[in-house]
């Protein structure tokens, strides 16, 4: 079943993937991960990890609705992780 609802921001992303396989995947720490979610966005070069564990849990991630919880930057929220 897909997750179409249009009020999904980061904070329930976070919540429906989980912290942990979120971190562990992206290989983060959790401060990267609550800046993310304190900006209520991601960083662009999460993306393609971001969307094949939303898919895993039902998200649908073709809507405008989660592709706009991207920012269009380098670096990770703290400037320091998260670069490809």
């Amino acid at each position: 079943m897909t997750n179409t609802q249009p009020d999904i921001d980061v904070s329930k992303l976070i919540e429906a993937i989980g912290r942990k396989k979120l971190r562990t995947s992206l290989g983060l720490t959790n401060k990267s991960i609550s800046l993310a979610k304190r900006a209520n966005q991601f960083p662009a070069n999460w993306f393609r990890i971001v969307r094949a564990l939303a898919e895993e849990v039902g998200i649908d991630t073709q809507s405008t609705v989660f592709i706009q919880h991207f920012a269009m930057r380098e670096k990770s929220p703290d400037n320091q992780e998260g670069s490809e």
